[in-house]
């Protein structure tokens, strides 16, 4: 099964007609990763492990963008790795 989506973490990104590509803001601060951790909680409850995660953001680029949300999802993926791991 493939899942397709918005990264669970909350960020916004404001609509403008003026700005092609407006900034994208981290909106909230969450040392624990609430909406990742739920949004992993529905797909273990639904398809079962193993889970693989496959981050399609760019990686690379002149000016920050997408790499600020694919940078705190990681952050977000590797903390509940080490969640499990504990558990």
């Amino acid at each position: 099964v493939q899942v397709r989506g918005s990264i669970p973490i909350y960020w916004t990104q404001e609509t403008s007609v003026t700005m092609p590509k407006p900034p994208i803001i981290l909106n909230r601060i969450d040392p624990t990763y609430t909406a990742t951790r739920l949004h992993f909680a529905d797909l273990f409850t639904r398809y079962a492990a193993p889970i693989i995660v496959l981050d399609l953001t760019k990686q690379s680029e002149k000016r920050e963008r997408e790499m600020i949300v694919s940078n705190e999802y990681r952050q977000a993926i590797e903390h509940l790795n080490v969640d499990a791991q504990d558990s």
